[in-house]
């Protein structure tokens, strides 16, 4: 588990913790001089944590500690910005997926599209609004993995703020 743990001084410790994030905020709080609050947990897995660390290095103070700055706060609010890392189950997945299609046409990967918009909290009419793309052409790539072009996967990736080649198996 990640979690954030503000200062009064400023900053925030982004860590990870497998045994919860309590005994781990006591154990901070009886070395620091500055109240400490935890301003949020999320269910990611270690390799986020550094993930996590590389993105925000040039607010890093010391350690684990950064400066508490609007872009950690926006991230913090949604912590989904990041792509987790590709599991090697998915790889083999999109090889043997890959090895089934036919060569010179775009497939969606339709699960990571869904898991976007549920992380984000959208409907098919908000990706449709915020991708400027119509609702049928949202609703017919989330029916059907093949098909499409590449302007409408890039569309919907930069509405969803990922990388295009994420979204294509």
């Amino acid at each position: 588990m990640i979690y954030f743990i503000k200062s009064e001084s400023g900053h925030v410790k982004i860590g990870y913790s497998e045994n919860g994030v309590e005994s781990r905020l006591l154990s901070l709080q009886c070395g620091c001089p500055f109240k400490l609050i935890l301003l949020k947990t999320v269910d990611f897995e270690r390799e986020q944590e550094s993930l996590i660390h590389r993105k925000f290095k040039k607010f890093r103070r010391q350690g684990e500690w950064f400066e508490l700055s609007g872009e950690i706060t926006d991230y913090i609010d949604n912590p989904y910005k990041i792509i987790k890392p590709i599991k090697a189950k998915k790889i083999e997945r999109a090889e043997r997926i890959s090895q089934e299609h036919i060569p010179g046409r775009i497939y969606f990967d339709i699960q990571k599209i869904e898991k976007e918009m549920e992380q984000l909290g959208w409907s098919v009419a908000k990706l449709a609004e915020m991708s400027g793309l119509s609702r049928q052409t949202i609703y017919d790539r989330l029916q059907n993995e093949n098909g499409g072009n590449i302007q409408t996967i890039e569309k919907i990736a930069k509405a969803l703020d990922v990388d295009p080649k994420d979204l294509l198996i």
